[in-house]
């Protein structure tokens, strides 16, 4: 077991907080630099499957969390806590990291190898937006830790290491990661974590998006036409909706429910899932659904009567957020027991004792007319104890007038999910 310090010399890194005090972290590794990424290293089907478990995790954890018993809008960010949990695999070992593996559905050597692949796909700065995905280790400052371990942190999961000290400076260190998430998530997130001086770990994932609907950058208008928005409990709330641009494709009708989507300017995809009459929001929006969801194929033309199909979402502006412990669902619906127990084994990182005793998950997600504003952070505490074609272009349009499912994703992958009951 290696105790690690900076080659060089030790580099503090000093915030100021709004006490004017100054609060220090030792910087112990940080991720591999992004200009020595190449796509055409990579294993294309080591990454197909990475994205798969995320969206088998995503819809499986979807379903645990939404109760559908309350009239409140939910948000969630399935890769965020999926990542976050990569994470605690790699600094595991034994029955505990196992239990991990089986509840993310992926063998250790595919997150091994195409993990980067994912964050880079999720860290992009655009002209009027960006997404940027973080991982982090805040480790208490007195814990023997494996070089090897902060390595493969930094190589393959992209992780920044800090040290700092719970024991003598709770504060200090709660500081400390509060200005860290705040800055990540562009002051989204404005969270002191509940820590005390027998913390030992905090594993820590940030998201945040913000992207617009079109080059410019400029609001989309309102709709001339009021619409009537039903809630789950039969609540009618009378409001103008928005309407994106005209996407290809029609509605898709399973009999249950319809969906189409909308996409901001640079790709990020929103769907909305709205059941029909006879069925609520409750009947429909669960595993299954969001199955179907990942595997449908709009109809685009229909070559007998020459029709091209184009389809324009019209939605309400909306809003949700979430922070919430989620430890019992990790536990009950995914048998991740060990980690949360004295049989936790983090010999991977340290031969110091320790399990985690919460994994809180905060998000706050705000579609309008301006575009897509979210942010989420997963931190786990570890205590000790078309041309001229021929075709004729139909324009439809797909009305969100009911408390609906959503899903924003880029290229397949799952960065927010929820219910929305009230706009």
């Amino acid at each position: 077991m290696k105790k690690i310090f900076p080659f060089i010399s030790i580099i503090i890194l000093s915030l100021t907080t709004s006490c004017a005090n100054q609060v220090n972290y030792q910087v112990l590794s940080t991720p591999y630099d992004k200009s020595q990424y190449s796509e055409l290293t990579k294993n294309k089907f080591s990454y197909e499957t990475l994205i798969n478990s995320t969206n088998s995790f995503a819809n499986k954890f979807m379903d645990a969390v939404y109760e559908g018993d309350n009239n409140d809008n939910l948000v969630i960010s399935p890769i965020s806590i999926y990542t976050s949990l990569a994470l605690s695999s790699a600094i595991t070992n034994g029955n505990t990291k196992s239990e991990i593996l089986s509840a993310l559905g992926v063998d250790y050597n595919v997150l091994l190898e195409s993990f980067d692949d994912l964050y880079f796909q999720l860290n992009s700065i655009y002209e009027e937006g960006m997404i940027s995905l973080s991982n982090s280790l805040w480790i208490n400052q007195n814990m023997d830790v494996e070089e090897n371990c902060l390595d493969i942190l930094g190589n393959n999961f992209l992780t920044h290491s800090f040290y700092v000290d719970f024991v003598n400076n709770t504060k200090g260190a709660i500081q400390a990661i509060h200005d860290f998430v705040f800055e990540k998530t562009n002051g989204l997130i404005d969270k002191y974590y509940a820590l005390d001086s027998f913390t030992s770990l905090v594993i820590l994932n940030t998201l945040y998006l913000k992207d617009t609907w079109n080059i410019f950058g400029e609001d989309l208008n309102y709709t001339n036409e009021t619409y009537s928005f039903v809630d789950s409990k039969g609540n009618v709330t009378n409001k103008q909706f928005i309407s994106p641009e005209y996407n290809l494709g029609r509605t898709y009708d399973n009999g249950n429910f319809k969906t189409f989507y909308s996409t901001t300017e640079n790709g990020f995809k929103i769907d909305f899932i709205v059941p029909n009459d006879g069925y609520s929001i409750e009947d429909v929006f669960n595993k299954e659904t969001l199955d179907i969801l990942d595997n449908i194929e709009y109809t685009i033309k229909n070559d007998e009567e020459m029709i091209r199909y184009n389809t324009s979402c019209v939605f309400p502006e909306f809003h949700a957020e979430y922070d919430q412990d989620i430890k019992g669902i990790l536990c009950d619906e995914f048998n991740i027991v060990d980690f949360f127990s004295s049989r936790c084994d983090l010999s991977s990182l340290t031969n110091g004792a320790g399990s985690c005793s919460n994994v809180i998950h905060t998000v706050d997600l705000t579609v309008d007319k301006s575009g897509v504003l979210g942010a989420a952070v997963t931190a786990q505490i570890i205590s000790t104890s078309a041309g001229s074609d021929g075709y004729t272009d139909v324009y439809e349009h797909f009305v969100v007038d009911k408390s609906f499912g959503y899903v924003i994703s880029k290229n397949n992958i799952k960065l927010f999910c929820g219910v929305i009951n009230n706009i």
